[in-house]
């Protein structure tokens, strides 16, 4: 019997060596800044844990570390687990593959697919189709399987990102911001995924800036401040110190008013038109596959639109129809500021009036320029800055950093900011030329819940001008600002 027992302990001893999820003094560098600070944490087996702080905390990047996504300057990592990963940041990654190996460019007229989600997935090579075909039935994503990467929703490219990460029946599932991007029948059903994983024992860690994100069988944190270690150890006290820090340590870095110079009472808009958008019987189709079918639509000069629908449903492709950014709006009867769409205008001539904010945006505005040329490249209307600015042009440019938080980051390059901090940037890039028509497409995807407060406000305050006029577009519930005067719900088609 002691024989048997000590060959138990041995076994037990093995196990805990090889279920150590543990990071020793970790310090990531990104170009000139320290991301991650000597973060030493032991993620203790058997445990469901968060990874949780504000915007540029460098909670991702650990998520990162722990995947082996990216290699620390230093320190020891201690995870020798099977690991599958999902972010918003991966998509970055894998959209920048495609475009490379998109023949199309090579081809005039052609259209190169690229890979579709079910090669992505490696269905066909998944040996339990039961389980495969579970997740693609709760996930809504049959109709989507023989699609490129490329032609995705930001929706169906989250839950095909997901999936992936799910279908490798890892050892160790990393997901950060689980909900971010996804409509309400997708959030509810990847709750009971990973909570129904956790129950069977899935060692999972969560990464995210919000409370309301955090699963219910978590049951450890880990929180970040400043590339730092803030707390570790039980969920419950973990939350109550989040909760008091994730506003106190923000609030310093923000100018709480619009300055004078950028007030959007100063806005100048052209009241010739009063009927901003008009579009008649507007269909729009991906090979073969309908996105949008017969859209009757007028928006006109002080409307607020509230726009709603499941992941799929064609809101991304309806605005950019608007913003001159999808070539099928010429073959289609639409309207934009009083003229027919391909009648003579330009795209500038029609971007010089809208400031739009979208993540296809974010993953396409890839130039290496610093957040300060990010933000009054808006006044030009460019990816990138090329023109010769003027003293005012700087004056507003870091007026809006100072009102986002970012003035301590002007001088960095935009790509090395964290998800949430690069859409801060570009709200206030796509709001410093006080737009006639300004598209928010998820504005708040990525953000903290400090960031949202601030950006909400931020729109409501332009809602009440009279004039101004809002496309906004969200799967979050809870975003029911006063300003609101129309709403637009779309419905997927079904194939």
């Amino acid at each position: 019997m002691a024989s048997f027992g000590c060959g138990m302990e041995q076994v037990h001893n093995l196990r805990e060596i090889s279920e150590m999820i543990k990071l020793e003094n970790i310090s990531v560098r990104f170009g000139r800044k320290l991301i991650l600070k000597d973060i030493t944490a032991d993620f203790e087996p058997g445990k469901a844990w968060v990874i949780a702080g504000v915007n540029g905390s460098g909670k991702s990047v650990l998520g990162k570390v722990l995947a082996k996504y990216i290699e620390p300057e230093k320190g020891i990592i201690h995870v020798s687990l099977r690991t599958a990963y999902s972010s918003f940041e991966l998509q970055d990654k894998i959209i920048e593959s495609e475009n490379k190996k998109d023949s199309s460019r090579l081809m005039h007229g052609a259209v190169d697919s690229g890979t579709s989600v079910e090669q992505f997935l490696e269905l066909k090579a998944f040996e339990d189709q039961i389980y495969a075909d579970k997740l693609i039935k709760m996930f809504s994503i049959s109709a989507i399987l023989d699609r490129g990467l490329r032609f995705l929703s930001t929706g169906e490219f989250r839950k095909t990102i997901l999936l992936s990460a799910l279908l490798k029946n890892p050892d160790l599932l990393i997901i950060d911001d689980p909900f971010d991007g996804l409509d309400s029948l997708s959030r509810k059903n990847l709750k009971q995924i990973i909570n129904e994983l956790a129950e069977n024992n899935q060692k999972i860690i969560i990464i995210t800036n919000k409370i309301e994100d955090i699963f219910s069988q978590c049951t450890h944190m880990l929180l970040l401040s400043e590339g730092m270690v803030k707390y570790s150890g039980e969920l419950s006290k973990g939350i109550d110190i989040f909760k008091s820090e994730q506003f106190k340590e923000k609030k310093s870095e923000f100018s709480t008013n619009i300055p004078d110079e950028i007030n959007l009472n100063n806005m100048e808009t052209d009241t010739s038109n009063e009927i901003l958008i008009e579009m008649k019987d507007v269909s729009v189709s991906y090979n073969e596959v309908r996105v949008l079918n017969n859209i009757n639509w007028k928006v006109k000069k002080g409307d607020k639109w509230k726009i709603t629908g499941v992941n799929g449903a064609g809101k991304s492709t309806l605005l950019n129809l608007v913003n001159g950014d999808n070539q099928k709006a010429y073959g289609n009867n639409i309207s934009l500021f009083g003229r027919k769409k391909g009648s003579g205008e330009s795209v500038w001539d029609i971007k010089k009036r809208i400031g739009y904010v979208s993540g296809d945006f974010q993953l396409k505005y890839r130039v290496r320029s610093t957040v300060l040329d990010v933000v009054i490249s808006g006044l030009y209307d460019s990816i990138g800055l090329y023109a010769e600015i003027t003293t005012y042009d700087l004056e507003k440019g870091r007026n809006w950093l100072e009102f986002t938080g970012l003035s301590a980051k002007a001088d960095n390059y935009f790509r090395e900011l964290s998800y949430g901090e690069m859409r801060m940037a570009l709200i206030a890039r796509a709001m410093i030329k006080s737009p006639e028509l300004l598209i928010l497409d998820e504005p708040c995807q990525g953000l903290d819940s400090f960031h949202k407060t601030k950006v909400l406000d931020l729109c409501e305050k332009i809602g009440t001008r009279e004039s101004s006029t809002i496309l906004f577009v969200t799967h979050d519930s809870t975003v029911n600002l006063e300003c609101f005067n129309h709403y637009l719900v779309l419905e997927k088609i079904v194939h």
